[in-house]
């Protein structure tokens, strides 16, 4: 709930779209905005702190007009947020350019996304676990680019999609670029290495195999050759 209701302040159609910043906060990071041990530490996060997402946590291929949005939307002032003097700002924000509020509005909009045809027995799909708090772990997902490759085709944008896959094959030439030289640099290392070995061993024994002495003194008791 937005914090006015949490107040008893007094509610509109703001609070509404608090709510949307909330879904919106969700689907990007996949945790919650407000967290706690309890509904009170909870309820008191949402009246004190001002959640926000941050560049640095911008998941691969999101766009940053997204995140402006969602965070305009999760103002604690109601009178900050997006589109609570004039809900036309909502639609014509940068995040919802090119969009067809006509044929949605219509309900003749086709969707972006028509899923995939699983097996009538999904059950292996999912994993059961005894904890269900971990979304700290579970954000983590979002910066994975194996699992980020999954859902390339939910955009409705075919440029954003072409660009996304594009950054995805960029990123993964990047990375195989730098594992090359991890690998060349640790063989160069291994190289040097055994050189040494091979070199402190000639020292020692001599390249005919003869031995020779490795400390030649000499003082009062006489020369040791």
């Amino acid at each position: 709930m937005a914090p006015e209701v949490m107040m008893k302040a007094g509610h509109g159609i703001a609070c509404d779209i608090f709510a949307l910043g909330v879904i919106g906060y969700e689907c990007t990071l996949g945790k919650r905005p407000y967290v706690g041990s309890s509904r009170k530490e909870i309820r008191d996060n949402i009246i004190a702190r001002q959640a926000k997402i941050h560049q640095s946590e911008l998941p691969l291929g999101w766009s940053e007009h997204a995140i402006d949005f969602i965070n305009k939307a999760l103002m604690r002032k109601p009178s900050l947020r997006i589109g609570t003097d004039k809900p036309g700002a909502l639609k014509r924000h940068a995040w919802f350019n090119d969009f067809d509020w006509e044929k949605l509005e219509n309900k003749t909009m086709k969707s972006p996304f028509e899923g995939l045809k699983l097996d009538e027995n999904i059950s292996h799909y999912f994993k059961k676990t005894e904890n269900n708090d971990d979304i700290e772990e579970k954000s983590k997902f979002h910066t994975n680019i194996q699992i980020q490759k999954l859902y390339m085709d939910y955009s409705f944008d075919i440029e954003r999609y072409l660009k996304q896959k594009e950054m995805i094959k960029r990123m993964e030439e990047e990375r195989e670029k730098e594992r090359e030289k991890e690998r060349q640099l640790k063989a160069e290392e291994n190289n040097v290495i055994a050189s040494g070995i091979t070199g402190t061993t000639r020292g020692n024994t001599g390249i005919t195999g003869n031995t020779k002495p490795l400390l030649t003194t000499s003082n009062s008791f006489g020369r040791i050759n």
